[in-house]
């Protein structure tokens, strides 16, 4: 009898842990689906991962207790999370009768069933979330289109704005800033802000903030399958288009390279006869595309033009001149466009100088192979002995991805000192080419803040400078720039 009482609370003990990690998974889930913008090719591309298969295998595993991850509250999340609550309350019964029924003659029949029917609806949470995406999307649909007709009827309206679109696979955002900055000297202009770059948000961004006297609009375009730069075209309608460069990003979710020089080409073919198409000339695929382009067209990034804008990077300096361009076509004086560019602060990642000392460069934000290769260059230059690289690796390079790891470890082998990897995903690839120049390199895998932290402590001083590449653990960069005196060096 004493036995069957504790059987009966240590069931009742793991039917409550499993019934918090059931709402863990839960909310971890959405969040994975948030982070991922409720694209279900995001998330199965993530999947295929090691980490993303780690996540799902550790779902299965109810003895792992979880980390704790918080979704944002917006109506979309929260639809997903009742969605999959709803299933939760239907199935949860379904189970209990089912496994009641199975294990009645057993001793503490009732708590064994609610411990199995809280672990079957643990491991079904993966599935349980990508259908209430799909669910959520579905009600959302109607509301989408009408958001994007009616963004479509307003600008349609507004016949003197002057749209610029800009694409690529890097350089987006800085290119948008830049020339927002610079066509502000003469005209009223909008801009849309960080992380807005999809069809619905751009919609979203025109109902909420463009007005009449707006006189030109600058639109980033960012995309992860052909078409979807069309439809934002066929939103906005640019007169002005800048292709900044194509590389592998994102190669896995478009199916193949060519599929994302064609896709990036869309901002080209959408533009009027007397539009005009900037090509970065610094980079292979747009030289190529510049090449087959009929429109009015011209090429930055080799032009002699000269600005005292500082020690920037070479790819800061093809920003500046794209935006130059766009400012001549406006109707800008280049003794104006100079001023502009006086004004900005120094773009790309910046050095800080962190707790005791440490010089870090956050480039956390995004990676792609274009901005690693140039952070990593950034790195080489700085005038620190001993010189550390923190990163998870490049997410959605397809078949492409191990070949792009190995020739970045090639580099960092010869800039870096000590390289942490967050993720197992591309540490074998990357560890390959950092042996391929250095055999005996030895590499540290660090999966966790605290790991981190540990393995940094001695590290930090004014002799280190530590490159953040890629989306590190959220509290790392507040680690080491912790220092009521942090400046830029």
């Amino acid at each position: 009898m004493i036995l069957v009482d504790i059987l009966g609370f240590l069931l009742l003990f793991l039917t409550i842990y499993i019934f918090l990690d059931l709402i863990k998974a839960s909310l971890f889930f959405v969040y994975l689906g948030q982070l991922k913008e409720y694209r279900l090719d995001r998330l199965i591309a993530h999947f295929k991962t090691i980490t993303g298969r780690t996540q799902l295998l550790d779902n299965f595993n109810f003895l792992k207790w979880k980390n704790f991850f918080k979704p944002r509250l917006t109506i979309r999340g929260v639809l997903t999370l009742v969605f999959i609550f709803l299933i939760f309350y239907q199935l949860f019964f379904i189970f209990l009768i089912f496994f009641y029924a199975f294990f009645k003659s057993y001793p503490q029949s009732l708590f064994l069933s609610l411990f199995l029917s809280f672990v079957s609806l643990l491991w079904l949470v993966p599935v349980f979330t990508m259908v209430g995406i799909l669910f959520s999307g579905m009600i959302f649909f109607p509301l989408k289109l009408a958001l994007i007709h009616l963004a479509k009827r307003k600008i349609g309206r507004m016949k003197d704005l002057q749209v610029i679109g800009i694409t690529g696979s890097f350089g987006k955002t800085t290119t948008k800033e830049v020339i927002a900055q610079v066509l502000s000297s003469k005209y009223k202009v909008l801009k849309t802000p960080l992380n807005c770059n999809t069809l619905l948000g751009i919609a979203n961004l025109i109902l909420k903030k463009l007005s009449p006297d707006y006189e030109i609009f600058v639109v980033e375009m960012g995309a992860y399958r052909k078409g979807e730069i069309k439809a934002i075209c066929d939103l906005v309608k640019p007169k002005v288009g800048i292709l900044t460069g194509i590389n592998q990003q994102h190669l896995e979710l478009f199916g193949s390279f060519e599929n994302i020089k064609k896709a990036k080409y869309e901002l080209i073919e959408a533009l009027p006869k007397k539009g005009l198409a900037l090509f970065n000339a610094n980079n292979k695929h747009t030289q190529i595309l510049a090449k087959k382009t009929k429109k009015n067209k011209k090429l930055y990034g080799q032009l002699k033009v000269n600005f005292a804008v500082g020690k920037q990077p070479d790819w800061v300096k093809e920003v500046f001149q794209a935006a130059y361009l766009a400012a001549d076509y406006f109707g800008i004086a280049k003794s104006k466009v100079g001023k502009e560019f006086k004004k900005l602060e120094s773009l790309g990642p910046k050095i800080l100088k962190g707790r005791k000392g440490v010089g870090v460069i956050d480039d956390s934000y995004n990676s792609n192979p274009d901005g690693f290769k140039s952070a990593l260059n950034l790195l080489s230059k700085v005038k620190f002995e001993r010189k550390i690289l923190i990163t998870p690796g490049i997410q959605e390079l397809g078949n492409d991805s191990a070949k792009i790891h190995q020739e970045l470890g090639r580099q960092a082998a010869q800039i870096c000192e000590r390289i942490i990897f967050t993720k197992k995903d591309f540490y074998k690839p990357f560890l390959k080419g950092v042996q391929s120049v250095k055999p005996d390199f030895k590499m540290i895998m660090v999966q966790d803040l605290k790991g981190i932290k540990s393995q940094l402590r001695k590290e930090i001083n004014n002799k280190t400078c530590i490159l953040l590449e890629g989306r590190v653990f959220k509290g790392l960069k507040e680690f080491l720039t912790n220092d009521r005196n942090k400046t830029n060096y």
